[in-house]
């Protein structure tokens, strides 16, 4: 169901990103992540790992949609976000739902990661690997 002021360009962002939770199984990792958290109820820890792991779906699915597309698709697509987010009813798409503000920023703001970055972030993996396995 999606919002009655979407337009045509809104709609194929919209089925873009339903299409990323649906390729990578998203809302079976959220009903895992209700299931831990409910049996871990009394946990707060468990509490803020729910709200922080829906937030990075959202945010990965960004991110997926936006791979490859040019400076004016990014505003185009921010823009269908904040749309979607003025028109949110409680029956409509969750695509503006969560975190717009956040999720805006980090969508004109994106980069992808350089290769330096990249090697320091396994040359990290690697020591803890190792520091971990290792007494």
């Amino acid at each position: 169901i999606l919002p009655s002021l979407c337009g045509e360009r809104d709609t194929g962002f919209i089925i873009m990103h339903e299409e990323e939770h649906i390729r990578h199984c998203d809302n079976l990792w959220r009903v895992l992540a209700f299931i831990c958290a409910a049996v871990h109820w009394f946990n707060p820890l468990a509490w803020l790992f729910l709200k922080k792991f829906t937030e990075d779906i959202e945010f990965a699915c960004d991110e997926k949609v936006l791979r490859g597309k040019s400076v004016d698709e990014q505003k185009q697509y921010a823009s269908a976000l904040l749309n979607c987010a003025e028109s949110r009813s409680l029956f409509a798409s969750a695509f503006g739902g969560a975190k717009v503000r956040v999720r805006i920023e980090r969508i004109l703001s994106y980069k992808k990661m350089s290769v330096l970055a990249s090697l320091g972030l396994c040359a990290l993996a690697a020591a803890l690997t190792v520091l971990l396995l290792t007494n």
